[in-house]
């Protein structure tokens, strides 16, 4: 379904490229990338610890951004990659919800 054949999917916490885990996440919203990487943890995405990690980093970019020093480099990089990661949570809410639509839609027509 993701394109990648059984004997990496057999190793896949040996060595995995960004690329894969996206899509993987994208047909597999609900599955955790976290335990997949590393078996720690639940298999499954818990929804409500997902929509309380956005509100808590929301929460700390809104206050970074307004105290960064903009001429200082490493404060910027630091700033992106929260909102890197914010906007990667918000993602992954967006998939699992079209996920379920599509699990209605389904379950509707039967």
């Amino acid at each position: 379904m993701v394109g990648v054949s059984k004997g990496f999917a057999a190793n896949i916490r040996v060595s995995i490229q960004p690329k894969t885990l996206d899509k993987i996440s994208a047909v597999f919203p609900d599955l955790n990338t976290g335990w997949l990487l590393t078996g720690q943890g639940s298999m499954l995405v818990d929804k409500e610890v997902v929509k309380q990690n956005i509100e808590a980093t929301d929460h700390s970019v809104a206050n970074a951004y307004g105290e960064v020093n903009v001429g200082d480099p490493k404060a910027v990089a630091e700033l992106l990659r929260a909102k890197d990661e914010l906007l990667r949570a918000k993602d992954q809410i967006i998939e699992m919800q079209k996920a379920e639509i599509a699990r209605l839609k389904a379950a509707d027509k039967q």
